[in-house]
């Protein structure tokens, strides 16, 4: 008697940080959601997810991400399923491994929202659907998408843009290199962060932009 076969679903393809995208899948995602944009102007139908389930974990309030998550897959015909971290309690009475291995029978994506970018990594790690990083202690890079298609929507270009940020250094940084990334050699940019008792300042130079890196 011949053993049954066995299959092996693919790995799932997860965005724990804005490095896991490559500069050429990060354009075409931002190229995308503003085509998707204006058909929606347009009154064009966008139910391309009927059936689909996007399951949102968040152990930090939101609005606008909240809002966006739960707008965009309503728009492209899907379902959401939203959940608190006390409802939750990641971590305490549900391990990770465990609350992935229940939500990946249910849902077809995940968002988190959370304190630690290891939380995301460990979820990402036991998930079988695809993890998306809502903001963590690190990274933030559904922002980075928005950022960057802001600035394509309204100069119609990525290359030779002046960005000057203000703000906070830690969730927005590993996004603003990705937008360097993408951009071409010429563009520059201007960060400032203010502390307690100082402000300070940098300018990157003129660099070509380097290969993806995994965070």
């Amino acid at each position: 008697m011949s053993r049954p076969v066995k299959f092996t679903a693919p790995a799932p393809r997860h965005v724990r940080s804005s490095f896991d995208l490559t500069p050429e899948e990060t354009r075409g995602v931002v190229d995308l959601a503003l085509r998707l944009k204006r058909d929606r102007a347009a009154g064009v139908d966008q139910r391309y997810l009927p059936g689909k389930v996007l399951g949102l974990v968040f152990e930090k309030p939101s609005l606008r991400t909240r809002v966006s998550f739960e707008a965009a897959i309503a728009h492209l015909g899907g379902a959401c399923i939203f959940l608190t971290g006390k409802e939750v309690g990641l971590g305490e009475r549900e391990t990770v491994a465990d609350f992935a291995g229940v939500m990946s029978g249910y849902v077809d994506a995940l968002a988190i929202r959370t304190f630690a970018q290891s939380r995301v990594d460990e979820l990402a790690a036991a998930s079988a659907k695809p993890v998306i990083n809502a903001l963590s202690d690190r990274d933030h890079p559904c922002q980075a998408l928005g950022d960057l298609a802001t600035v394509l929507e309204h100069f119609g270009r990525l290359d030779g843009i002046r960005i000057a940020f203000v703000g906070t250094r830690t969730t927005c940084r590993n996004h603003w290199r990705r937008r360097r990334g993408i951009a071409a050699s010429n563009s520059r940019w201007r960060r400032r962060r203010r502390t307690n008792s100082t402000t300070s300042s940098w300018r990157g130079s003129r660099r070509r932009a380097g290969p993806a890196r995994s965070a």
